[in-house]
């Protein structure tokens, strides 16, 4: 039995007790949805088509001005440059093995608003090397996750760009960011400066009730499916004559002149091998092991455990 001095300290420890509960509850409700958001990136990469690709976008934080010998009473106040990356994984159509591309765009100044990332995802179908592309599902990840595969990427692309300042450079607009990654190239990702032009940025639809409780969307012919959870229930169907009530004018990403993308080939993400499961008496020096909770895959080099930590299979033990 437990005593208390007065009601009032019992009353702050059963406010204290409630909070902590509800804590507990969301951080548990948040490792479930995330293990669950995952397993639509990993069914995706095991059925995708040599005639389909799949996307991640991330809208990068913004890159701090930086100088040559920056003193420290220039840092403060500096202006970030915007920069917005989108990964591209698609399948080779002679071996088969999953390839991965990344296009980084460089703004000088971009709203991050819900408009502007249709605008992004049309641009960037548009001048894709596919025919007609359509877009099938768009999947929401949980904070914090989702996006490895982008910045597994644009950690070594900001290490090159402070190797490029540390030459002497300055890097204090996006064509400076252009020139250092052109300089510097990160295999596998090309660069441009850009501006959206649009006459009416907004389009007009329904508002739907909640929005921000849905996670997974798929466009079907009938209408939007959303759902909150991936493959948890059906979800609701919205017809599109229900959902678009104006829609939007043509938008263009330029990109600005002699700060274009680069030409560059993908990289090949490769199916794992030189790798071993904990249990090998093999001499070979096992490196790099994953560092995903319960994975017992080891590699001796890092290309392999890269491309194991793209494609997301990892063995437990049992």
């Amino acid at each position: 039995m437990i005593t208390f001095d007065g009601v009032e300290k019992k009353e702050d420890l059963k406010h204290d007790h409630g909070e902590a509960r509800e804590a507990i509850l969301q951080w548990k409700a948040h490792i479930i949805g995330t293990k669950n958001q995952e397993r639509a990136k990993q069914n995706l990469l095991a059925s995708l088509r040599k005639n389909a690709f799949l996307i991640f976008m991330y809208w990068a934080m913004k890159f701090i001005q930086l100088k040559y010998r920056e003193k420290q009473s220039e840092w403060f106040g500096n202006r970030g440059i915007n920069w917005h990356v989108i990964s591209v994984i698609t399948r080779n159509a002679e071996d088969n093995d999953l390839e991965i591309m990344l296009n980084v765009y460089l703004f000088e100044s971009c709203a991050k608003t819900g408009t502007r990332f249709a605008q992004f995802w049309k641009t960037f179908s548009v001048t894709s090397n596919r025919s007609s592309p359509s877009l099938t599902r768009y999947d929401f990840s949980e904070p914090q996750s989702g996006k490895d595969v982008c910045d597994r990427i644009i950690s070594p692309m900001k290490w090159e760009i402070c190797r490029y300042c540390n030459e002497g450079h300055k890097i204090l607009t996006a064509a400076d960011m252009h020139e250092a990654l052109k300089v510097r190239q990160v295999k596998g990702s090309s660069v441009a400066v850009c501006e959206l032009v649009s006459e009416r940025e907004e389009l007009r639809i329904k508002r739907i009730n909640n929005f921000s409780f849905f996670h997974n969307f798929a466009n079907e012919k009938g209408g939007l499916r959303f759902s909150e959870a991936y493959e948890v229930g059906k979800g609701k169907l919205i017809p599109w004559s229900e959902l678009i009530l104006e829609e939007q004018d043509p938008v263009v990403l330029r990109e600005v002149e002699n700060h274009g993308f680069f030409a560059t080939g993908p990289r090949a993400i490769n199916q794992n091998r030189n790798h071993s499961q904990g249990s090998s008496d093999d001499n070979e020096v096992m490196l790099f092991h994953c560092p995903e909770k319960g994975c017992c895959t080891e590699f001796t080099s890092s290309v392999d455990f890269q491309d194991h930590v793209h494609r997301g299979e990892h063995s437990k033990r049992h």
